[in-house]
């Protein structure tokens, strides 16, 4: 009988155990998580970036084109608005939350403790310093792929154009066809109905 409870007091405890680890993680911990992967020192290079990355965008836009004096200051105007809505919207304050939400749906403690023992490791640091490099690379590197995509893929989209119309062209012939209502029916189809 002692065995028994024994036995049942070890089960309860295993299961217990396990459920803890299946728990979802503490908010403490996935705020140890998100610093320790450098998530608001990220936000905060993108967001001092995005300036860079608007004034480049609106000069491509505009094709080597030259604006007025006016039209320059109408844009500049514009910019700096649009930075302001996205750095109020994309702030820390504003997307922290959600993200612990995230995490917290999305992994257990046991998995939370596991990324901090790796993110605190001198190789763990090392990718959080050096991903962000590797990732732009690869971006570049895929950016210059899709230079060369882009024109097949306009290539196919026009030839593809091209034979909807031809397609539609030939439909229509045979629609448009004229029937007159004297000309006898052909062998394959029945007789006209008796009126």
């Amino acid at each position: 009988m002692k065995f028994l409870a024994l036995a049942a007091l070890s089960l309860v405890m295993l299961s217990s155990a396990a459920i803890a680890a299946d728990a979802p993680p503490s908010v403490a911990s996935v705020k140890q998580l998100l610093d320790a992967i450098g998530t608001k020192n990220t936000l905060n290079a993108v967001q001092s970036q995005i300036d860079s990355m608007m004034k480049a965008s609106m000069q491509q836009a505009l094709g080597g084109k030259t604006m007025t004096p006016a039209q320059n200051a109408i844009m500049d105007d514009m910019r700096v608005k649009m930075i302001a809505i996205i750095n109020q919207q994309m702030s820390w304050e504003k997307l922290e939350p959600s993200l612990l939400e995230i995490y917290q749906k999305t992994f257990t403690q046991k998995e939370v403790d596991g990324m901090l023992v790796f993110y605190r490791s001198d190789v763990g640091k090392a990718v959080v310093a050096k991903l962000p490099q590797a990732m732009m690379s690869s971006m570049q590197v895929a950016q210059g792929r899709m230079s060369t995509l882009l024109p097949q893929i306009q290539q196919l989209g026009k030839d593809t154009a091209e034979k909807l119309k031809a397609a539609e062209a030939n439909d229509g012939k045979v629609n448009a066809a004229p029937t007159s209502p004297s000309s006898p029916p052909s062998p394959s189809s029945p007789p006209p109905p008796k009126q």
